[in-house]
């Protein structure tokens, strides 16, 4: 009898603890883990998803290792959807850099929306005597050249090295550790250039600080409507954005990736927050997990290649 007391309470105590998993996304506060980059976007729809979901959302920064901690942490966290990656164009970047990490971002991780994506613009100093990219690139043929980036194996870094192996130039790579301290040096002519996102280089671009001569995107952007595509300069290979998202481990169910997809969804898609995000310099764009997983993939196909052929190291 004491046996079968101890059987049944075991089933109860199992039964309890799978009917408190099994509850309906959000049963507890949430956190969301920042591992690269700024918080600021976190932060912004932190306060709108604590609304939706009357539950805490607190973002918690792990920056140390260029986000491996971080997304370790979500990697193995309970799969329920009460750890969420603030993820980044960083990571497919650190899985190419670090094939042998802790986690695999691939398989440990699950897309569940992107919603933010930033144009990377091509850059020069005043003194460079060059007003277009074919004349710039004649000049990095005749003399030594060189760029910055805010480290190395970062979205400016592979940027460069892309130009470099696109346009069959050797530009010297100059790490920083902000790009604060690159564009200070830019235009002082320490470096002759740099990919940066435009919402950082903007307001030096319209005082005619900087001349930017090349987007990186698929089309024109609005802001600097008269700046080419890379495509329209013959080079459709230079092509990348920036971009945010949240990933969760990938033990987390369906049903609850759709939940926070739904939810964030309506979040970006409200008037009030549109506002607040564009005036923080975010462009905003909705891509589902299935679609962002694809377009991370390729992402991941198009740095691995990049950082091989640049003999790409990392300490």
């Amino acid at each position: 009898m004491k046996k079968l007391n101890q059987v049944i309470l075991l089933v109860t105590l199992v039964f309890i603890n799978w009917l408190s998993f099994a509850q309906d996304f959000p049963n507890k506060p949430i956190q969301i883990i920042v591992g690269s980059g700024a918080d600021q976007i976190a932060r912004l729809l932190s306060e709108r998803m604590s609304d939706v979901w009357s539950q805490p959302v607190i973002v918690e920064q792990r920056l140390a290792a260029g986000g491996m901690i971080a997304g370790d942490t979500v990697a193995k966290s309970t799969p329920d959807g009460s750890t969420i990656l603030l993820s980044s164009s960083a990571y497919p970047i650190l899985q190419a850099l670090r094939p042998k990490m802790p986690f695999n971002y691939f398989e440990d991780l699950k897309p569940v929306i992107m919603f933010t994506k930033s144009t990377f613009v091509l850059v020069i100093n005043q003194q460079i005597p060059v007003n277009n990219f074919t004349d710039l690139i004649q000049l990095a043929r005749q003399r030594s050249l060189n760029f910055g980036s805010v480290g190395v194996g970062t979205t400016s870094h592979i940027g460069g090295e892309m130009l470099n192996q696109q346009a069959n130039i050797k530009l010297t790579h100059i790490p920083y550790k902000n790009f604060p301290s690159a564009i200070t040096d830019l235009i002082g002519g320490q470096i002759q250039m740099v990919f940066a996102p435009l919402s950082s280089v903007l307001p030096l671009i319209k005082d005619g600080k900087l001349k930017p001569l090349g987007v990186s995107t698929d089309i024109r952007d609005q802001y600097i409507p008269t700046v080419p595509t890379f495509t329209e300069l013959g080079y459709p290979n230079i092509n990348f954005i920036g971009w945010n998202g949240f990933h969760v481990s990938s033990k987390t169910p369906e049903k609850t990736v759709q939940r926070i997809f739904t939810d964030i969804a309506k979040i970006i898609n409200t008037p009030e927050f549109r506002k607040k995000a564009e005036l923080a310099g975010y462009q905003l764009t909705v891509m589902d997990s299935k679609e962002f997983g694809d377009f991370q993939a390729k992402d991941f196909n198009r740095v691995d290649s990049i950082i091989k052929n640049a003999q790409i190291k990392i300490d």
